[in-house]
């Protein structure tokens, strides 16, 4: 009865983080059905059982309402809902959602390798300010998105619920939306030195940390759950251990991008001599086959990161990076790398 009634809740609460997997069907007359069939069970539990139940039930608030009540500060969906109403929410419902969503991942065809081999790498040094970042990012967004600016710079300043700055020192996660946008984009800025100063709030704790990584993920306004999938991502690949020394000691942008990637999701092949991929040197892109599901997303050519499109033509030493579903990528590997 409770679930049928969590479910409602749910859905009438909005919560951006509520992604659930699966929406059942007939709502909301199927959990009105659920809730009044398992009242009907109920009363053909008996009255022993429904006596010693309200018994544990009756002990339990007993306990919560005296002793537990005011060590615990949680209340739950509910008040979302009354926040509809006028009413007070609970904010830290989000970093749980946040969790479950980090717990069960990308969806298929959430396009998280993409949007990272499309990123974008800045470095500055450690004079300049958090805000002269912020705008600088607004503003290549602006020109290649064809959004405002100004609203990106907002939302970016915006005090974010899944900071983790304060757990992760040195790294920082910002992010937007915007109906201009087509596609999710993500700007990684690097900071030399000891990093710039930003503000950091997590709950009641409010401080500020020097940053030396900085994500900034830009989607769809349509998209506002798959931005959420693509943020518990990140955030589940800058909670590794030694992260902020491993990202900043990476050679090259190839290296960085292929960092933030599953190993299992993308391989690198180095057109050398004498080996099988060597046959590739000298063809264009279009004229390889490769399976369907992959996509060489990047090529390093002499230390120079490019884009590649159908008629790129491969060289001697070239490095391909190569993105896709993992079955064709052990594929590749065991044609290219375990000839």
């Amino acid at each position: 009865m409770l679930i049928n009634l969590a479910v409602i809740v749910f859905r009438k609460s909005k919560i951006d983080s509520y992604d659930p997997g699966y929406r059942s069907p007939l709502y909301p007359w199927m959990q009105v059905a659920g809730i009044f069939i398992s009242f009907m069970l109920i009363i053909y539990m008996g009255w022993t059982a429904v006596l010693f139940s309200l018994f544990i039930v009756v002990i339990s608030f007993a306990w919560y309402y005296y002793y537990a009540r005011e060590k615990v500060k949680r209340e739950g969906a509910i008040f979302h809902w009354f926040a509809l109403l006028g009413k007070h929410q609970y904010a830290d419902i989000e970093s749980e959602f946040m969790e479950i969503l980090k717990e069960k991942g990308l969806r298929r065809g959430d396009p998280f390798d993409e949007t990272v081999m499309r990123a974008r790498i800045s470095r500055f040094n450690d004079l300049v300010n958090f805000e002269h970042v912020v705008e600088h990012v607004a503003s290549v967004y602006a020109v290649e998105q064809h959004v405002s600016e100004k609203e990106l710079a907002g939302e970016f300043y915006s005090i974010s619920p899944i900071e983790p700055a304060l757990i992760i020192p040195e790294v920082s996660i910002l992010y937007a939306k915007d109906e201009g946008v087509d596609h999710p984009s993500l700007h990684i800025v690097l900071v030399d030195g000891r990093g710039v100063r930003k503000p950091v709030s997590k709950g009641a704790i409010s401080s500020e940390d020097y940053i030396r990584i900085m994500f900034f993920l830009v989607n769809p306004t349509s998209e506002a759950r798959q931005q959420l999938r693509m943020l518990s991502r990140l955030i589940d690949i800058v909670e590794r251990e030694n992260f902020v020394p491993d990202f900043l000691g990476l050679g090259n942008e190839r290296q960085a991008k292929e960092f933030l990637l599953h190993n299992e999701r993308y391989v690198s092949v180095q057109l050398s001599e004498n080996t099988v991929q060597f046959d590739m040197v000298g063809k264009k892109l279009m004229e390889i086959s490769f399976p369907s599901d992959v996509l060489v997303a990047i090529v390093e050519r002499d230390g120079t990161t490019i884009t590649p499109k159908g008629n790129t033509e491969l060289m001697e030493n070239d490095i391909l990076t190569i993105i896709g579903e993992p079955k064709s990528i052990a594929q590749i590997i065991k044609k290219y790398l375990k000839g």
